[in-house]
């Protein structure tokens, strides 16, 4: 029947508008609707994926796919040889923030993974991004949990002597 056809493509429609809706934002105050459909998307794939991420266990194993995808991606770049090096006999879990913030192959293919949205390079990465979600977890509790009224903050760059 054509009109069941038509109420049936109507609802369809309706749900699809809704859903849709539900991850837009409205501000009556400064501007009318914005979507944020896609990027809300991609938020939520995150999370998830961090989760799930978080969620596996951590091992020996993970360790070495790690190492094995890194000397990979190094081969030949004497300096991060040396590095992945040290990291395969000193790391240990409590060092994942100094070890980020060397800006080594670390920190190097991590941020190349989330720049590019590769799930496959972050999963390698798990162990690591584990051990850094936990350290910045444990670093924020002691913030929290200080008496400090004001926090100094610095980002990743290279300041003069006058600043």
């Amino acid at each position: 029947n054509l009109n069941d056809l038509c109420l049936s493509i109507k609802r369809q429609i309706d749900l699809n508008n809704k859903q849709t809706q539900t991850f837009s934002i409205y501000d009556q105050e400064e501007k009318p609707i914005k979507r944020l459909t896609k990027d809300s998307v991609a938020f939520i794939s995150f999370q998830l994926f961090k989760n799930v991420i978080s969620s596996l266990p951590r091992n020996e194993q993970s360790k070495k796919q790690m190492i094995q995808i890194c000397k990979q991606y190094y081969r030949g770049n004497t300096k991060e040889m040396k590095l992945i090096e040290e990291f395969e006999k000193n790391y240990q879990s409590r060092d994942a923030i100094r070890w980020y913030s060397k800006q080594s192959f670390v920190y190097k293919l991590i941020n190349k993974a989330l720049r590019t949205e590769d799930t496959d390079l972050l999963y390698t990465f798990r162990f690591f991004i584990n051990d850094l979600s936990e350290n910045l977890k444990y670093e924020h509790e002691k913030i929290l949990m200080s008496d400090e009224i004001f926090l100094n903050v610095y980002r990743g760059v290279k300041l003069d002597k006058k600043e």
